[in-house]
């Protein structure tokens, strides 16, 4: 007997990075950015911006592991995932 397919709900990914941020002590993306640079990640200003923001459809792993590098976290505390 197969079993039963439980209904799709939407869902989006979304970046705590402001939140961790705030936990941190870090007060801008001007401040993550330096700190990601010290540990040779290699990022624009304005794409970390639209990262923080949530306006980006991509992140790279490189990137990733910088955030949860400097930010003192781990991938459980970086993504939250809301239903629509």
């Amino acid at each position: 007997m197969p079993m039963a397919r439980r209904p799709y709900r939407p869902r989006r990914l979304r970046l705590a990075i402001k939140e961790q941020m705030a936990v941190r002590g870090i007060a801008s993306v001007v401040a993550l950015h330096a700190l990601l640079r010290e540990i040779g990640v290699d990022i624009s200003h304005s794409q970390l911006t639209r990262i923080v923001n949530n306006e980006s459809e991509l992140l790279n792993l490189a990137v990733m592991n910088g955030l949860m590098t400097v930010l003192r976290c781990d991938a459980t505390e970086l993504f939250i995932t809301e239903f629509a």
